[in-house]
């Protein structure tokens, strides 16, 4: 391995990967994210703080941890993973690999080359991260978050992001670079966060029954990419007072560090196998998707010259007619297409299985009070999986629009789609609703895990109607809002990675307010929490302040009075 050629193939990535509006939108959303957690929102929530004692402080090695950890996987799981796996895929799009072969640049600078870089970008803005937690945390004036704020020590800053946040993004890179290498499409690069979030979010971090093995607790703890099982098992689920959390070190035990060791090394080890297989496909020893395509080209016989008369008759005498399709037909051939060949990609089949496998586990072991066993009842499971649906469902459909409108480029074939007199109506519309067979797919997974859960139980009566109601009437209008989102900013941006930055922008800042509990009957368009379930009404509004008391002084909209209770939510509700 020359090391010139490796560092010059590093150098130019790195340039590319700093350039993009996908990182420059990354370092907008940590500027804004942690501009509004060092108002004091996120602290451990000790109990000597809540009666008037000491704060636990926002400043503590516990508590950055904790920001680092959330933002790392909450952010930069996404962008990593876009930036990583897209890096070989773009070069095959630009047909740029071709001239790289003619060159002495060898399979093994090329790839770790690329990996290095992109590692290198996302590694910067782990450390942007880093400085701006210590300027808004220390050198911004205090206010009224001065109680929330310790004296400033560089290691509480320096050990979360080399063991939180470090880890996560070395696997991540890794393991998104050798998806893009692997398969040479970028649906299955865009499954991996997804599912990794989706496995997190709604399985490792919040499910934790009284009854669960101590020794599958700890397996739970070493698989948690994130690290924030371990976190809060081993030293916040147990109230250890705000002095400790405020002076003491985050302790770290065999089982933490050997779990971020194998996180890098498996991130490593994937560039390692997606060199060795960039190398054999380079000699002809393995197919991939490109290659073959072009061998085929090049191998394929020229057809046979057919010799034409004299004596034919001309073409107007064929009586042949060229008509423009309509507005209907344009649109019920693009969708045609684009759902067929959306049904032909595999990365759906193998994430829909592992969807119903999580959801049916998820419900099966779902709890009540007294770690009582929960049954299912159609309503309830359809409004506490709507959180789930709508995450889901907005990150795979921005993923599929926007692929679907880089096909035609992608492939070669936009030349000739672009000269067809198809309307662009129907050929965004067409996309779009072809699309929403995603959502309709997963929705018809989570129906199905429910049903099975309820069949198991034997218990609740087997019923589709709330399913219909809570996701067909609430979440369709969220998806059609968010799909032609997805389309106006392909629009404004003009690329790939720009819709993806501001498609990913728009759900952190989301995710933002939601965690701040600033969301608003405006700002709420996923319907997070805005909804409750009951068998006593459908879907009626709270009106239980205003029939109460009615609207007395100072209570009516705009008179500046206090929020009312559960004012903004619909009540399908539960039983009082």
């Amino acid at each position: 391995m020359n090391l010139s050629r490796l560092a010059r193939v590093a150098r130019t990535e790195w340039r590319h990967q700093v350039r993009r509006p996908l990182f420059w939108v990354l370092l907008v959303l940590l500027l804004l994210v942690v501009w509004g957690v060092s108002s004091g929102n996120v602290t451990i929530a000790s109990g000597s703080s809540e009666v008037g004692g000491k704060k636990a402080w926002m400043t503590s090695e516990f508590a950055v941890a904790q920001t680092v950890m959330l933002l790392t996987f909450l952010l930069f799981t996404f962008f990593v993973s876009v930036g990583a796996g897209m890096s070989v895929i773009s070069d095959d799009e630009a047909r740029v690999q071709p001239l790289l072969h003619t060159t002495p640049l060898t399979p093994a600078e090329y790839v770790w080359g690329k990996f290095l870089a992109v590692l290198g970008a996302y590694v910067l803005a782990l450390g942007v991260l880093m400085g701006l937690l210590v300027f808004f945390h220390h050198v911004v004036p205090a206010g009224d978050s001065a109680e929330f704020r310790g004296p400033f020590a560089l290691r509480h800053y320096v050990r979360p992001v080399l063991w939180f946040g470090l880890p996560l993004i070395v696997f991540m890179a890794g393991a998104a670079f050798a998806m893009g290498e692997r398969t040479r499409r970028a649906v299955p690069v865009y499954f991996l966060p997804v599912g990794l979030f989706f496995l997190c979010a709604f399985f490792l971090w919040d499910w934790s029954p009284g009854w669960l093995d101590p020794r599958v607790n700890r397996f739970l703890m070493a698989v948690d990419p994130g690290g924030y099982r371990w976190l809060t098992e081993t030293w916040i689920k147990v109230d250890r007072g705000a002095d400790f959390y405020n002076t003491q070190p985050v302790g770290l035990d065999a089982l933490f560090v050997t779990s971020r060791c194998v996180l890098m090394a498996l991130g490593l080890g994937a560039v390692a196998w997606s060199e060795r297989h960039f190398r054999r496909a380079l000699r002809g020893e393995v197919n991939v998707r490109t290659s073959r395509a072009a061998r085929n080209r090049l191998i394929e016989p020229p057809p046979a010259q057919v010799a034409l008369s004299h004596a034919e008759a001309p073409l107007a005498a064929l009586g042949m007619v060229v008509r423009p399709p309509g507005f209907w037909a344009g649109l019920a051939t693009v969708t045609r297409a684009e759902a067929w060949g959306l049904l032909s990609q595999p990365g759906l089949y193998l994430f829909l299985p592992l969807l119903l496998l999580q959801m049916v586990s998820q419900a099966a072991t779902a709890v009540g009070p007294f770690d009582t066993e929960l049954l299912l009842v159609p309503g309830r499971f359809a409004v506490r999986s709507m959180n789930q649906a709508s995450v889901l469902v907005c990150l795979l459909l921005m993923f599929y629009v926007v692929e679907s409108l880089e096909r035609e480029l992608s492939s070669g074939f936009s030349p000739i789609h672009d000269a067809l007199p198809v309307r662009t109506l129907s050929v965004l519309l067409g996309k779009a609703l072809a699309n929403g067979l995603v959502a309709v797919a997963l929705l018809t997974v989570m129906a199905l895990a429910g049903t099975l859960v309820q069949v198991s139980q034997g218990r609740v009566p087997l019923s589709l109607t709330p399913y219909v109601a809570v996701w067909g009437l609430l979440l369709l209008p969220t998806f059609l809002l968010w799909t032609a989102f997805i389309l106006a900013a392909r629009a404004v941006t003009g690329g790939r990675f720009g819709t993806y930055a501001l498609a990913l922008g728009a759900l952190g800042l989301t995710g933002f307010l939601a965690v701040r509990e600033d969301l608003t009957w405006v700002t709420n368009w996923p319907l997070w929490d805005a909804v409750r379930w009951t068998d006593l009404g459908a879907f009626q509004v709270d009106r239980a302040a205003a029939h109460a008391g009615g609207r007395g002084p100072g209570r009516g909209p705009g008179a500046g009075g206090g929020r009312l209770p559960d004012e903004g939510h619909v009540h399908a509700g539960e039983p009082a």
